[in-house]
């Protein structure tokens, strides 16, 4: 079945003149990945790297601080390029245009009115669910420890087995210089709207090598990892070499 739909994807690919085809495994999970290798006349998919996936914990106390203020933004033409300037410094990310930020839940930071960062949150389990149906024996103490004393800790209970995992997606992150100050704000902020959801957690992915990973010591969170796989069609080894140089962005709101 595995084989089957590689090929579908790569005859899919073929058809439509398309050349890149990116895919995440989770770490340790090496069983897929016979089935990207040695098939005729298609290159093999190759490691561009870890994604972290970092899921951080609801939290009842909103988010303040005395200097900044967050406050919902519609999608403007300043918004746009705002994103835009960021993200284009990532490999693999499309230009982002008014139409992907439709449905989104957008919030900024503002100093003397002009945008110094910006969230783009979303709301995607009417469209896709994550079930946890295995924990470790470690896991499963934690979510047992943090379900009896969530409501004196403040922060929003851990999803049980074989249910839903409630939770909302950061689709989009970007503060100037990577400020810490400001990225932790802001997702402090997200993290108090998943609590008031009655979710469990707000995630983003990011790229082993993104900056952004360096802003969060000190927030709750769970990680986990997965491995990023891009195949070339035309084999076209100086794109692929781009990308690895680079700092990949995948939208994990749509994984």
């Amino acid at each position: 079945m595995g084989l089957q739909l590689c090929n579908e994807l790569a005859n899919y690919l073929v058809s439509i003149g398309a050349d890149l085809a990116f895919l995440n495994v989770s770490k340790g999970n090496n069983k897929p990945l016979s089935f990207f290798k040695n098939r005729l006349n298609i290159p093999d998919f190759e490691n561009i790297g870890l994604f972290n996936i970092h899921q951080f914990i609801g939290k009842k106390r909103k988010a303040f601080h005395a200097q900044h203020k967050i406050e919902p933004t519609p999608v403007t033409d300043e918004l746009i390029t705002f994103l835009n300037k960021h993200y284009r410094k990532y490999e693999l990310g499309s230009v982002i245009t008014k139409e992907k930020l439709e449905g989104a839940n957008i919030f900024t930071i503002q100093h003397k009115a002009n945008i110094i960062a910006a969230m783009c949150l979303t709301d995607t389990m009417h469209v896709k669910q994550n079930v946890a149906t295995k924990l470790s024996p470690k896991m499963k103490y934690l979510v047992r420890v943090i379900n009896a004393f969530n409501w004196i800790l403040g922060i929003s209970k851990m999803p049980s087995l074989n249910e839903p995992v409630r939770m909302m997606y950061i689709k989009y992150l970007a503060a100037n210089n990577h400020e810490k100050q400001l990225v932790k704000l802001l997702i402090n902020h997200a993290r108090n709207i998943v609590y008031e959801k009655s979710y469990s957690f707000v995630s983003i992915g990011l790229h082993q090598k993104d900056p952004l990973n360096t802003c969060f010591s000190g927030l709750l969170k769970l990680t986990f990892s997965s491995v990023g796989m891009l195949l070339s069609i035309k084999d076209n080894r100086p794109l692929i070499e781009k990308v690895k140089q680079g700092v990949p962005f995948e939208d994990y709101s749509l994984v």
